[in-house]
């Protein structure tokens, strides 16, 4: 249950947020734009709501407000099976490193205190431009390793490519007889299939759980990015924000 220190953390963060919020934004591959989660519950409620309304006035949205996250109750998949997932890249230009006024009065409000320390120096430029190569770099994975899922999951559905359905193929013979008897086709296999079914097995798993582990590579590219960029989003609203103090 909140109390009265909760809600004026809530009404100090909520006066951050500016009143009218635009729609927000969805890439091509989305169904639904991804809004941001605030849990209450949690310890961390007030930085959640700061992080949000931060978000959604950059990206647009709502963000969504729960008491508490949702159990999970998914069933921990068995050791041998394989989740291979298919990579696409939300975004291929690095985003404008923007800033907004978050306070009524702008930036400099009488009553903010001054924050004193090392001088240092954030090139936004070079930083863009370092996102953009990343995401470059990010597009040429993804493609190759889409080429490469293609080739596993043709394998993997293959009934015959290590030699699983080696035979002799003998097709109708009919044997003139009066009574016109007629062998119907039929297949001589190997014995050597057997050894070919138990190489596939033992393979295609294998296969599975290593293009498994190379998307999570490259999905954490990805993540990367995305951090990338939001550093840069959080400086360039830090030094909107910022002002130079005055001697008293």
């Amino acid at each position: 249950m909140p109390n009265d220190s909760d809600s004026a953390a809530q009404a100090s963060d909520d006066a951050d947020v500016p009143d009218v919020l635009p729609p927000a934004r969805k890439s091509k591959y989305q169904t639904d734009a991804w809004q941001p989660k605030v849990v209450t519950s949690s310890g961390d409620a007030k930085n959640q709501r700061i992080a949000a309304a931060t978000y959604t006035a950059i990206y647009g949205g709502t963000p969504q407000v729960v008491d508490e996250e949702p159990e999970d109750d998914s069933e921990t998949p068995d050791a041998n099976s394989t989740k291979v997932p298919k990579l696409t890249q939300a975004y291929y230009t690095a985003p404008s490193l923007v800033a907004w006024d978050r306070k009524p009065n702008g930036p400099g409000k009488s009553g903010n205190t001054a924050l004193t320390g090392g001088s240092f120096y954030v090139d936004l430029g070079a930083l863009r431009t370092a996102e953009q190569e990343c995401l470059a770099a990010a597009n040429t994975s993804i493609n190759a390793y889409e080429r490469l899922r293609k080739t596993v999951r043709a394998a993997v559905a293959s009934d015959d490519i290590f030699g699983q359905m080696v035979g002799i193929y003998y097709g109708n013979l009919s044997i003139g007889t009066t009574n016109g008897v007629t062998t119907e086709a039929s297949v001589e296999y190997d014995p050597l299939d057997q050894e070919g079914r138990d190489f596939a097995e033992s393979t295609n798993p294998r296969m599975e759980q290593l293009l498994q582990a190379v998307g999570g590579a490259i999905e954490v590219m990805g993540v990367f990015n995305a951090t990338l960029n939001n550093a840069g989003q959080m400086y360039a609203q830090s030094d909107h924000d910022a002002s130079f103090g005055t001697d008293d």
